[in-house]
């Protein structure tokens, strides 16, 4: 699915996919920084660094959402809808965190990027089959 990001008056189309290119990821957590972290807004005035803070912030939690496999899988189901409940849950399908967990490690073990595209491939499709039988 794309959706349509507009930011510093640039629009750009961004693919909601839980595969994520890393080395790309971090290039433009980098690039982003240098334009907005406070450092760099010290002579600027209370509002610019304010705004500049709040913003570096939003920077940080979205790198640090897209870097890791579980919470960038969390956020797409958020965005796609589903809410997860806060904690555990007495009624937890045991062989689902099975699973889960094992496709962690498999992400770990994960030795090039055709590795991890397979795998993101394959938590696609598991998400658009779930999806389907609770809509059923």
């Amino acid at each position: 699915t794309l959706f349509r990001s507009t930011m510093w008056g640039a629009e750009s189309l961004i693919e909601r996919t839980f595969t994520v290119n890393v080395q790309k990821l971090q290039e433009n957590y980098r690039n982003l920084q240098r334009l907005l972290h406070p450092d760099y807004f010290s002579n600027k005035s209370q509002k610019e660094r304010d705004l500049s803070e709040m913003q570096s912030s939003l920077v940080n939690k979205a790198y640090r959402t897209l870097l890791t496999p579980l919470s960038r899988g969390l956020y797409l189901l958020k965005l796609n809808g589903i809410k997860l409940g806060d904690g555990t849950d007495g009624d937890v399908d045991m062989p689902f965190i099975v699973e889960i967990m094992e496709i962690n490690e498999k992400l770990e073990d994960a030795l090039n990027v055709t590795e991890v595209e397979n795998i993101g491939n394959f938590v696609e499709a598991k998400f658009e089959e779930l999806t389907r039988r609770s809509e059923e």
